[in-house]
């Protein structure tokens, strides 16, 4: 005996089944996706681990505005600030090299040999030592005496060639920087271009680009 209409239903019925069966896979297959991604994400930050990051705005501190960084001189004073992108410790600022050149040559003029001399924080004393950073740090990279006239590195280093970095005459400086941290696998390093017309004012012709 043919009865049509149940037939018909069971029809419907089994294609709703698949339907459900389909549907349930693909839920299934997203949900594992999302997770791979997720744990392929904490593999890659675990592989990376923490970056310094150079800020591209350099501050230039007139002496009356030094109130709080301890300037008892009342140089003037030029901040480079790094961020990491998350707590590092035992952090230095080096400068690695300089190179220059004169107004009057095209040519760039290394320093003689490689430095590597640790620069100065900017906080109320000037350290150099190693420390552990969370968020932006400054660092008195260069300075300059209360008359804008003179240009100079503030370091503790005693190499003889940073003599050449005590009072700039005027011309182009290329300082090589590069931060180093425990924290880190590799160092961070920074180009930091100065042109120095031999009198300092706020709007003095200097950037940084990371390497």
């Amino acid at each position: 005996m043919y009865f049509p209409t149940r037939v018909g239903q069971k029809k419907t019925f089994w294609g709703f089944v698949r339907i459900a069966a389909i549907v349930a896979l693909i839920i299934v297959w997203r949900n594992e996706h999302s997770k791979a991604v997720e744990e392929h994400s904490k593999v890659v930050a675990l592989t990376e681990g923490p970056k310094v990051i150079f800020d591209k705005t350099i501050a230039i501190v007139p002496p009356e505005q030094r109130h709080g960084y301890g300037s008892p001189e009342g140089n003037w004073a030029i901040f480079v600030t790094i961020r990491p992108t998350e707590c590092i410790q035992d952090v230095v600022l080096f400068l690695y090299s300089a190179d220059y050149r004169t107004d009057d040559s095209e040519d760039f003029h290394e320093i003689d040999r490689p430095i590597r001399t640790p620069l100065a924080r900017a906080n109320i004393e000037h350290t150099f030592e190693p420390i552990d950073i969370c968020g932006s740090q400054d660092y008195s990279v260069l300075g300059s005496t209360p008359d804008g006239e003179h240009l100079f590195l503030v370091t503790s280093g005693k190499e003889l060639e940073l003599q050449k970095l005590t009072d700039m005459p005027p011309g182009e400086y290329r300082l090589h920087l590069g931060v180093e941290s425990r924290s880190l696998k590799r160092r961070t390093t920074a180009r930091l271009t100065v042109k120095w017309t031999g009198h300092m004012s706020n709007d003095l012709d200097i950037r940084i680009n990371e390497e």
